[in-house]
């Protein structure tokens, strides 16, 4: 990991995105995550937020601290955008918009404020299940 922070720093809590009629729940995901981008590892986190959004398959959003943010260049962002996108360089050409963040201080996503999500139809997103411990508990991998 790059990173090593406690659980406890965020909770549940649902939300309106600008410009959506669905409200947005944030839940930690107990689980590891790790993203691929053409073999090479480009994200590895015990810390990611699940972003259930209606109408949408939940997003992992990654601590910023573990992403390998040298793999990253901003790209272009729509100008109505609250995201900032980012290209990815790979051996086969530029993969665009592979990723997003939220870096202003819109009241409603500054929860997300630190994390980047990945567009999961360009990367290879896996989540590996925390260990059982012999009494039930989970184990952080």
């Amino acid at each position: 990991m790059f990173d090593d922070r406690g659980d406890d720093e965020v909770t549940f809590y649902a939300r309106l995105l600008p410009g959506s009629a669905a409200p947005i729940t944030v839940e930690p995901n107990p689980d590891r995550v790790v993203v691929f981008l053409s073999g090479r590892l480009i994200a590895d986190t015990k810390n990611a937020l699940t972003v259930y959004e209606a109408g949408h398959r939940p997003v992992q959003y990654i601590p910023r601290t573990d992403v390998r943010m040298d793999f990253l260049v901003r790209g272009k962002s729509p100008v109505d955008s609250d995201a900032v996108n980012y290209d990815a360089a790979t051996p086969s050409g530029v993969s665009t918009n592979v990723a997003w963040s939220f870096e202003d201080r819109h009241p409603v996503i500054q929860e997300l404020r630190g994390y980047v999500a990945f567009r999961s139809e360009l990367v290879d997103l896996r989540e590996l299940p925390a260990l059982k411990s012999k009494s039930g508990s989970s184990v952080r991998t």
